[in-house]
């Protein structure tokens, strides 16, 4: 009897007396968060997806404007700075991020499919990270992490270097990964993960799955080391998504429908996401609201174009196709502010919702959409965790 009791005492000490206990110091970060700047030089951009690509140079400085006033600890860019990476692209936004620099607010940028359209590797290390606040950098890729009072905040490079949708890091950056969530671990920091490609995006969603980043060791690995928090881009609409435990912000873009900008507070208790719209007006200037304004309405009448094409080899006109045209200019413009959940009830009982999924029920955008109605993600516009 008395063997049993040891068995038992033994097997009851490997699972709770083994099990590691962190004690966290206290963190206290404010960041501001953007990610897909897409910024360009190039006057003959093309804009017939995203009208609002001639006015990149105009938005970002709306940005660094937002930035300078309100002064976080931080300023995050989560990839795709550039629209394809050109060399006069990266040296014109590099001169524009300097302000910020110069303001004396540290800058984390991760990298982005895009940024790498023309090959140059050398040259965005060369002018991008003599600004940025760098405390160790993998030797095998762009990636690396800095301490900003107690978080430590990792900027993983996912990029190929070729343009493609998805992400992927080497064994080599994996293991050099894996040292500094465990060195963090160690040294009682909190761990705030940054990356393009999405870390959670595309599990139900198969319109998304390759956006996502390929190694499937990355997010148990994460959960194991306690993270709480990812934040990523690249799809250009602002979401947030939780499994098990991990969160992720998906930033959007600042050029695209709603205009997010995110704010980001870590504290002892908790944190705290946020994403409002740019304010144009204040950060830029009357004419540039003015200009977005007109972006977005030339945005919804691409979108209803396309839509308006498969209604009408259908066979469907008139009234029904106004109707069907209007919900689903509500679902995409929702879709991208992050506010799907809250509108999704009202979408599903609009009259012409049965005629929409039957209409396009064997497009592209049908499955999609009615997935997204079905099991909407949660409001994108903010997020309260507790930290453990």
């Amino acid at each position: 009897m008395w063997k049993r009791c040891v068995f038992l005492f033994l097997i009851l000490f490997l699972i709770t007396g083994c099990k590691k206990t962190v004690e966290y110091k206290t963190p206290d970060l404010d960041a501001i968060i953007v990610s897909d700047l897409h910024y360009t030089c190039d006057p003959n951009v093309i804009a017939s997806i995203v009208p609002a690509m001639p006015y990149s140079q105009e938005v970002t400085q709306a940005v660094i404007n937002a930035v300078i006033e309100e002064h976080p600890d931080v300023f995050i860019i989560a990839g795709d700075n550039t629209n394809s990476g050109a060399l006069q692209d990266m040296e014109s936004l590099a001169g524009r991020l300097e302000q910020i620099k110069d303001a004396g607010i540290p800058i984390i940028m991760t990298t982005g499919n895009h940024d790498f359209n023309h090959g140059l590797k050398d040259q965005y290390q060369e002018l991008f990270f003599p600004l940025l606040t760098i405390d160790e950098a993998d030797p095998h890729s762009l990636s690396y992490y800095t301490d900003i009072g107690n978080v430590r905040i990792l900027a993983m490079d996912d990029s190929t270097y070729t343009d493609g949708s998805s992400g992927t890091f080497s064994k080599e950056t994996m293991t050099w990964l894996k040292k500094a969530l465990n060195r963090a671990e160690q040294e009682g920091l909190r761990v705030l993960f940054l990356s393009h490609h999405n870390v959670l995006a595309g599990k139900k969603d198969a319109h998304n799955e390759t956006y996502r980043i390929t190694n499937e060791e990355l997010e148990p690995l994460l959960r194991k080391e306690g993270v709480l928090l990812c934040i990523s881009g690249h799809l250009h609409s602002q979401s947030i998504l939780e499994e098990n435990g991990l969160y992720e912000v998906i930033q959007g873009m600042p050029l695209y429908d709603g205009h997010p900008i995110g704010r980001l507070r870590i504290q002892e208790e908790n944190i705290e996401y946020r994403c409002e719209p740019i304010d144009f007006e204040r950060y830029g200037s009357i004419e540039l609201a003015q200009a977005m304004k007109e972006a977005d309405r030339k945005s919804a009448e691409i979108m209803q174009d396309i839509f308006r094409e498969i209604l009408e080899k259908q066979g469907i006109r008139g009234k029904e196709e106004e109707g069907i045209l209007n919900l689903l200019g509500t679902i995409l413009s929702s879709y991208a502010a992050g506010t799907l959940r809250q509108e999704a009830e009202a979408i599903q009982n609009d009259p012409y919702y049965d005629a929409m999924t039957a209409a396009l029920a064997k497009e592209n955008y049908g499955p999609w959409i009615e997935s997204l109605i079905n099991d909407p993600p949660r409001d994108g516009r903010y997020l309260r965790i507790e930290n453990e």
